[in-house]
């Protein structure tokens, strides 16, 4: 969430990727998403900005395995729609993790304490783990 113009989110994907087929003994492996050998990888990048996602669209290194979507998070109903048909895609109910970088404050601004509120406990309905940048 906050995807901008995707470069990180497509920077995350090769990571992400690469550290799939990499073989590690299990005495090396030391967080949960690292105790599963995983080698299919999408990821859903959003942002509030359409020239922003436009832009992450046209420069997409990877399109059958990285998606961007416009998507006012705070407007529930585009929200439910957008992640309940993601997810549907891929027979999943939750994301394994979500990112949201710089969203924080604006969210903060426009939608005061509550909205912030909501917004975080949202994000953790719909994911098994959260990495938040606060501002």
């Amino acid at each position: 969430i906050g995807c901008n113009t995707g470069e990180l989110t497509a920077a995350l994907l090769e990571q992400f990727s690469k550290n799939s087929t990499e073989k590690r003994p299990p005495e090396e492996t030391t967080s949960v998403l690292q105790t599963t050998q995983h080698t299919d990888f999408h990821i859903l990048g959003c942002d509030i900005d359409n020239i922003l996602i436009q832009r992450a669209t046209e420069n997409n290194p990877c399109p059958d395995r990285l998606t961007f979507q416009t998507l006012d998070y705070m407007n529930t109903e585009q929200r439910q729609k957008t992640m309940e048909s993601y997810l549907q895609r891929f027979g999943r109910a939750k994301f394994d993790v979500a990112f949201c970088l710089s969203v924080t404050m604006w969210i903060h601004l426009q939608h005061g304490d509550s909205g912030l509120r909501e917004f975080l406990r949202s994000v953790c309905k719909w994911t098994r783990f959260l990495l938040l940048e606060p501002q």
